[in-house]
């Protein structure tokens, strides 16, 4: 601070309509003295807090208030919901019946340039055929084992992501998460498949209403895994039904 001294009849030490040495010390004075005092108040608040409850009290108001926020946040719910499923979730089991799927059950995706490509049955390569949104806790809980798997066998199989959502909010939470080894398509409207002849409805329409669901099919075409609602892609179980149709 540089300090400017012009005679004064008043204040000695200033100038007509300046600020003197005493009231930059006062003014300096009176900041520390607010901050001191509002810090004082909380910490004073949380002291008398604290004496009132007991442990059990505070982590019943901090559960409280954490519900709050999430109610009030969509997107902190949806992070929430997807964390507490992706801890919960368990490997599928294997399709316990013997179904095969054939010419009649090939359906058409968009790729993300809109252009159309059909999903023929019995495959060349064992698939997997995964229909979600990312707006779905569900799942947002399963894609990140849905994508380990598929980078693990990328040279045996494909790995197919249909997503329901716009293609662009799509593509851009696939590249924020780094999933890149899944073959990203994404779903015809319900009109487009209502439009469709009655025997090329059954596996596309089923898939999309009951989304997220997943079929792994061999190149036999027989349904191996069957499931509705989220899973977990990677663990001893899933990678013996692998093995098991690639071998």
């Amino acid at each position: 601070m540089v300090e400017q001294r012009t005679e004064n009849p008043c204040v000695p030490g200033s100038i007509p309509g300046g600020t003197t040495n005493y009231e930059t010390e006062n003014f300096e004075f009176s900041v520390s003295f607010s901050y001191y005092i509002h810090n004082m108040s909380i910490k004073s608040a949380w002291k008398r807090y604290k004496t009132r409850k007991s442990k059990v009290g505070i982590v019943a108001d901090l559960a409280f208030l954490m519900a709050v926020v999430v109610v009030v946040s969509p997107p902190l719910r949806r992070g929430v919901l997807t964390y507490a499923l992706r801890m919960t979730i368990v490997e599928p089991d294997e399709y316990d019946k013997i179904v095969y799927l054939d010419s009649l059950d090939n359906f058409t995706l968009h790729n993300a340039q809109g252009a159309d490509t059909m999903l023929t049955f019995p495959p060349s390569r064992p698939m997997i055929i995964n229909v979600g949104s990312i707006m779905s806790p569900q799942s947002r809980a399963e894609l990140r084992s849905l994508n380990i798997m598929a980078d693990k066998y990328a040279k045996w199989m494909n790995v197919y992501f249909v997503s329901t959502d716009e293609p662009k909010d799509a593509l851009q939470y696939l590249r924020r998460k780094k999933y890149s080894a899944l073959r990203t398509y994404f779903a015809p409207d319900i009109d487009y498949i209502d439009s469709a002849p009655d025997d090329m409805q059954g596996l596309a329409s089923e898939m999309i209403m009951s989304e997220p669901a997943t079929i792994m099919v061999d190149t036999a075409g027989r349904v191996r895994i069957k499931k509705t609602g989220a899973a977990r892609w990677t663990g001893q179980k899933i990678d013996k039904v692998i093995m098991d149709v690639l071998f």
